[in-house]
């Protein structure tokens, strides 16, 4: 055995796109915006305003995540999830969690 697995348990994972004391969320500059999706007749099928994206995301991708991937129900205070942020921890939590 290696001097370095008797000395050291578990797995060493380096940080590599993080600033320690910094939350990664911090890190990325974000914008408000609205997400309507609407059938070829012009009704609308979905419709979230004033959710909170990635500035360097498009519009496409901010539908995607706003109708595929936000939460819709039982959120605390809001009612359904109106950020990316939101959809992020959760995804990370549960795979950490069952990880």
């Amino acid at each position: 055995m290696s001097q370095i697995a008797e000395t050291t348990p578990g797995i060493i994972v380096r940080r590599k796109f993080t600033v320690a004391g910094k939350s990664p969320f911090d890190m990325i500059e974000y914008d408000k915006r609205s997400s309507v999706i609407k059938e070829p007749d012009g009704s609308i099928v979905f419709e979230l305003h004033d959710i909170e994206v990635p500035k360097s995301w498009t519009q496409l991708a901010t539908d995607i995540i706003a109708s595929k991937y936000f939460r819709k129900a039982g959120v605390p205070d809001t009612g359904n999830e109106v950020s990316a942020k939101q959809v992020v921890f959760r995804i990370a939590h549960t795979a950490r969690t069952h990880g």
